[in-house]
């Protein structure tokens, strides 16, 4: 049977191990029993987080680190849980993405042997609690950049599998998706231990957290393509400020018009700085 307290108890080693109140935040034990699953492990709420059950936190769309307890050891992962959630963690595919995609990448080579990876499978009533079968699974050490790309498509085609699976199996049925990052079992008498692993996960949790959702990519995408006023070069195409003084292109000596052009060619103009005052 499951021990509410003892995992409390650990708990409480881990946020004396390492202060960082945002993510292992401040819970007194009322609180704290109820996230803990009668399933063995616990799902930890982020401060900011509103939840009033475990199940606020696993139905959302964004990951959550979890522990595991087990008679002499402690494990550590970063979940997510669902297809939704997986399909959120593959935006950093996308181009919106690359400054994440690239801090994730970094901070996945830094693990050693300890750490694994699983992607998970399952179909079941929708109500039902998940049977998960593994799909991809790997130890984290030696992940080079064109292995973690590898990686990731890897979890694209079994995104699409699932789609085929869903259309086909019975309405009553769903076909699911789950992921673990950074998995990792230490003993947990080991202090020390626990300690560089659970800074591990966390790191790169940080990172996942920054990848952006469907929305926040719709929203740069319809930002970036609103039209900014500029005035053009006819014959060049030469771009100025909308409220430059100048009116003649210096280059082809004919004079400049109103035009408008697309925000995000504009802005790299300007990084490019080829956008005249």
């Amino acid at each position: 049977m499951v021990n509410p307290k003892e995992y409390y108890d650990a708990y409480n080693l881990c946020r004396n191990l390492i202060n960082q109140e945002e993510i292992l935040p401040n819970l007194d034990f009322e609180s704290f029993k109820r996230y803990v699953s009668r399933e063995n492990w616990m799902p930890i709420p982020l401060k900011y987080e509103l939840v009033e059950k475990k199940q606020d936190i696993t139905n959302s769309k964004r990951p959550h680190i979890c522990i595991v307890l087990e008679k002499n050891t402690i494990a550590f992962d970063i979940f997510y849980n669902g297809t939704q959630s997986v399909k959120n963690f593959m935006n950093i595919l996308e181009k919106e993405s690359l400054t994440e995609k690239r801090e994730f990448i970094n901070v996945l080579k830094l693990l050693d042997e300890r750490f694994s990876y699983h992607l998970l499978y399952c179909e079941k009533f929708f109500s039902a609690a998940p049977e998960w079968e593994t799909e991809i699974e790997g130890k984290c050490e030696n992940l080079t950049d064109e292995k973690i790309e590898q990686l990731l498509n890897k979890i694209k085609e079994v995104l699409q599998k699932r789609e085929f699976r869903q259309s086909i199996i019975p309405n009553s049925h769903i076909a699911s998706l789950g992921m673990a990052i950074a998995d990792v079992t230490v003993n947990k008498n080991d202090s020390i231990a626990i300690k560089d692993a659970l800074q591990n996960v966390i790191d790169i949790f940080k990172v996942c957290t920054k990848i952006k959702s469907f929305s926040e990519i719709n929203k740069i995408r319809k930002e970036d393509e609103k039209q900014i006023k500029v005035r053009k070069c006819p014959d060049c195409s030469k771009v100025f400020e909308y409220n430059t003084a100048r009116t003649i292109c210096p280059k082809c000596i004919v004079e400049i018009e109103k035009s408008t052009i697309k925000k995000k060619d504009y802005d790299l103009l300007k990084r490019e700085d080829k956008v005249l005052s």
